[in-house]
């Protein structure tokens, strides 16, 4: 008896005319036999270039969506309407549509800042917020100038303290500590907390 064996012809695979350039190549369709270009490239230095979406799972605070291949636990990751991001398993910071909230003390290594270009200000504001010195002193400025220094020996104010402003029912529902001061409508005048009472400037009980 003798078997006859009669192969298939080879299936070729289909190519596009023209190619870009260290591109990716990507199946196109689902039959096996046709390959074409894509706008994704890998240059000589192993660069990823795309000028779509870079798209992955979610990832965890453990094991990072995006992050160096030698520390998987450190990176970017996303819960639901949330961006993280982690160090070595450790929440560092969180990003969602209202909020940029640290997970962790912040720390300016470099930049004290200045009162013209405070270390901490709003975006729309650089002249105003909150700078640092050397000499563990904290600074704080509005419109470019310095208002409030505080260090180790002092708190220094560079414009009047406006007391509180209120009446006797006010000042009375208060629990107020030594040295507070307020100004009352009642008697149109000032008074301070001595730690009994509230007395007047000539030392009288208000």
């Amino acid at each position: 008896m003798s078997v006859t064996y009669s192969p298939a012809p080879a299936q070729g695979i289909g190519t596009p005319a023209s190619s870009t350039d260290t591109a990716i190549v990507r199946w196109n369709g689902t039959g096996g036999d046709t390959i074409q270009d894509s706008g994704v490239t890998i240059d000589a230095s192993d660069n990823i270039s795309t000028s779509g979406r870079i798209k992955s799972g979610d990832g965890t605070v453990g094991d990072a969506a995006f992050g160096p291949a030698s520390d998987t636990d450190t990176g970017v990751y996303w819960t639901t309407g949330t961006m993280w991001l982690a160090a070595h398993g450790f929440q560092l910071y969180m990003f969602d549509l209202s909020n940029f909230r640290p997970k962790k003390s912040m720390r300016f290594d470099s930049y004290y800042g200045t009162a013209a270009l405070p270390a901490v200000s709003v975006y729309s504001d650089s002249n105003s917020g909150m700078y640092f010195d050397n000499s563990d002193g904290v600074y704080f400025s509005t419109g470019g100038t310095e208002r409030v220094r505080i260090n180790t020996a002092s708190i220094d104010f560079a414009l009047p303290i406006k007391a509180a402003v209120m009446d006797d029912t006010a000042r009375n529902a208060l629990s107020p500590a030594s040295g507070w001061q307020i100004f009352n409508t009642t008697s149109g005048k000032p008074e301070w907390y001595d730690g009994s009472g509230w007395i007047e400037a000539d030392g009288t009980s208000a």
